[in-house]
């Protein structure tokens, strides 16, 4: 695994209009100061869809290397979800036993990767290793005493985080990167307020669904009316929308191809969840 093959597959669709890891940029490669590259959006940014382009840069380029690229931060991808679920979908739950057993197979996996992985051409154990391998193995333990012994109906393993807590900090540090006693206890007051009071933009933790907010009732409000105004745009986009035919797909770029194949899939994916439904554990 290398990350310049993230550079690489940035500059490979850098020129192009449908891409299919959207979130990638440079921005995200190298983050300007430590509060950007300390926010988890920006981490989640270059695991979503990038495991996919790299798979097809693998096609394009005939270049295998990129495979194992694709599948680590596949894995990683799959790892982190599972270890910071805040939805019931994800969560670590026993009422299938094959699930669950398929769910603790990649952490257990993760634990064996970073145990044997080599960093570097000189191939150090780095810290980083060391705390993927405590948090894994403390959360492989918590779920193991909540469902085996406390026999709760699932685990939410992102309750376990301190993503509040860092974006809590982060928030003080913007207003002084070193604030004294009396300078820290007051910008701790109004930090306090302002995140109990509204959705903070630019936050360094992942908002979980704007729970816990004072304005709450008014957000929900907002969201359902996003949600009727995006309906009500898929439909009138779907009326106008033309049918594409063979020549239009013979101008497209072998690329492009790949892209709206991509996307096509992903869409067919979305629709298919909501036409099943999900239920929450009972």
């Amino acid at each position: 695994m290398k990350a310049c093959h993230l550079e690489d597959l940035l500059n490979a669709e850098s020129r192009l209009e449908l891409k299919i890891a959207s979130r990638l940029n440079n921005n995200v490669l190298a983050p300007k100061g430590r509060s950007s590259s300390m926010k988890v959006g920006n981490s989640r940014a270059v695991l979503n869809r990038t495991a996919t382009g790299l798979r097809v840069l693998a096609f394009t380029t005939q270049d295998s290397c990129y495979i194992t690229t694709s599948w680590f931060v596949n894995h990683i991808n799959r790892w982190f979800d599972l270890m910071s679920s805040g939805s019931h979908n994800v969560a670590l739950s026993k009422r299938d036993e094959k699930q669950y057993q398929e769910a603790l197979q990649p952490l257990r996996k993760t634990i064996h990767l970073f145990a044997n992985m080599k960093v570097g051409h000189n191939g150090h154990f780095k810290p980083v290793q060391k705390g993927v391998i405590m948090a894994t193995l403390s959360i492989l333990h918590v779920q193991d005493v909540l469902l085996n012994q406390r026999v709760f109906r699932f685990v939410l393993t992102g309750r376990f985080t301190q993503d509040f807590l860092e974006n809590l900090f982060s928030s003080i540090r913007a207003r002084q990167s070193t604030p004294h006693a009396l300078m820290f206890k007051n910008f701790l007051k109004v930090v306090t307020i302002a995140q109990y009071s509204r959705v903070c933009k630019g936050s360094s933790y992942i908002l979980n669904e704007g729970r816990f907010l004072l304005d709450f009732p008014d957000y929900v409000k907002k969201r359902e009316a996003e949600g009727e105004k995006t309906a009500a745009q898929v439909q009138e986009m779907a009326r106008s929308i033309p049918r594409a035919t063979a020549r239009d797909i013979d101008q497209l770029s072998l690329w492009e191809r790949y892209v709206i194949y991509d996307l096509a899939g992903a869409v067919l994916a979305g629709v298919r969840k909501i036409m099943i439904g999900t239920s929450e554990p009972k």
